[in-house]
């Protein structure tokens, strides 16, 4: 297996591309001081916790990746588990709404917070940071 690639620099379109697509030789990274905060956070942070109430949190990442302006990271946070089909729906739900957007899953080995589902949105125009449920997912559309 081909060692993973890490860029010096922000990542430009092709980059993110290249990571969603090849996440075996290509990998999201964060700027150096970022990726220190988020190591330090981590460690008093191991596990979120998790209501498993079927909602989704959508907010900025607070450690985002490395990225050329003006792409922005967000994060939807998912209560409940992986496998449910609500959090799959919710994913194609704003999918459909930022058609533009990178919205993506890290493969399980890359998921440093594994008892929280989520996923990534990474987009050139502002997402609405919001807090989603089954009674209010026509929020997405």
């Amino acid at each position: 297996m081909k060692k993973r690639q890490v860029l010096p620099y922000p990542m430009s379109r092709l980059d993110i591309v290249n990571s969603i697509t090849k996440p075996y030789q290509y990998q999201f990274y964060r700027h150096p001081t970022v990726q220190e905060s988020y190591n330090e956070w981590m460690k008093l942070h191991k596990k979120m916790h998790n209501e498993n109430d079927k909602t989704l949190l959508i907010k900025k990442n607070n450690f985002p990746y490395y990225l050329e302006a003006p792409y922005r990271h967000y994060v939807a946070w998912y209560n409940g588990k992986w496998k449910d089909p609500q959090l799959h729906l919710y994913k194609e739900g704003l999918q459909q709404k930022y058609k533009k957007a990178f919205i993506f899953i890290n493969l399980p080995g890359a998921r440093s917070i594994n008892n929280l589902p989520h996923f990534h949105i990474i987009s050139k125009t502002p997402i609405l940071c919001t807090v989603l449920n089954v009674r209010n997912i026509e929020k997405l559309l």
